[in-house]
């Protein structure tokens, strides 16, 4: 959905033109000025564009994460718009990853040769990404400490940053989205499971076979800590309500059932999404050891 900005513009330098340059509508002037070096090093140049891409395409990961939040808060929930943008988001994750081969072909040396220039400036204060982490549902609890604070990240933020990430932070997540939407398809699942479960641990109980058994009850325990989550409304080990968890399994096990085909499919594209996020994480973060330390 287009910003106030963005139809002022539209209003203002598109309507009424005969023609509307390619280069006037991507804003090329300004995009393509945008490029500053602090040093005649030639890999710096690739250095700030492979860095001003991220950014662009941290853009579009929030602007496709708005989009999916929007539809689940709909009454009528498009869930092809939803498929079809996570595979979006899905493929823009991948294009991340392999982007850290392209900055791979500058060689330590060289980035040391413009490094210091920098300091103290780090992507560890990229404000879109901080704010694409909220976005999806991230859980402040298990970031890692910086000057000694969970929230030492906001330190290094403007106060319009800080403005804006409050009121980020005042809207749906992701992730929250996505929970209220597998609470609705519980339905009396819970109590078809728990019956289901029980009769299948009292045939194998009554099996002959020792190894089966004793593989039913290395499993047990991980039934009763689902099926008894109820009393305790969320597991410590699980991010996701009770009623959420059953909506998920519930998706899971009726998969093959057409209504929840698609259902499946998401859960499917959610795991990999996280997945991609924390390779694009643990990649970039060794690409950024090996150029301090190969040195």
């Amino acid at each position: 959905m287009a910003s106030k900005d963005n139809l002022e513009w539209a209003k203002d330098e598109v309507q009424g033109q005969k023609e509307f340059h390619y280069s006037k509508y991507l804003q090329l002037e300004k995009i393509l000025e945008a490029q500053r070096t602090t040093s005649d090093v030639h890999d710096e140049h690739l250095f700030v564009v492979i860095h001003q891409v991220y950014e662009m395409w941290f853009k579009q990961l929030r602007h496709e994460i708005d989009s999916i939040c929007k539809e689940f808060k709909s009454k009528d929930t498009n869930f092809l718009n939803v498929v079809t943008r996570l595979d979006r988001i899905i493929k823009i994750l991948k294009l991340l990853v392999e982007q850290i081969r392209i900055l791979e072909t500058m060689s330590p040396q060289d980035f040391l040769e413009f490094r210091g220039n920098l300091f103290p400036a780090s992507g560890f204060q990229s404000f879109q990404f901080r704010m694409m982490e909220y976005r999806i549902g991230f859980n402040e609890k298990s970031r890692t400490e910086f000057e000694g604070s969970l929230e030492g990240y906001k330190k290094v933020m403007s106060d319009k940053e800080k403005k804006d990430m409050a009121d980020e932070q005042g809207k749906d997540t992701m992730f929250a989205c996505i929970q209220e939407w597998l609470e609705t398809l519980v339905g009396d699942f819970p109590e078809k499971y728990e019956k289901a479960v029980t009769k299948m641990l009292e045939a194998e109980k009554k099996s002959d076979k020792e190894k089966r058994w004793f593989a039913t009850l290395t499993n047990k325990d991980e039934y009763e800590t689902i099926l008894q989550q109820k009393k305790k409304e969320k597991a410590a080990d699980r991010r996701f309500t009770w009623m959420a968890t059953f909506g998920a399994l519930k998706i899971y096990l009726y998969r093959d059932k057409p209504q929840f085909q698609m259902p499946y499919q998401i859960l499917n594209q959610l795991i990999e999404m996280d997945t991609l996020l924390m390779k694009w994480r643990c990649e970039k973060h060794t690409q950024c050891k090996h150029t301090h330390v190969t040195n």
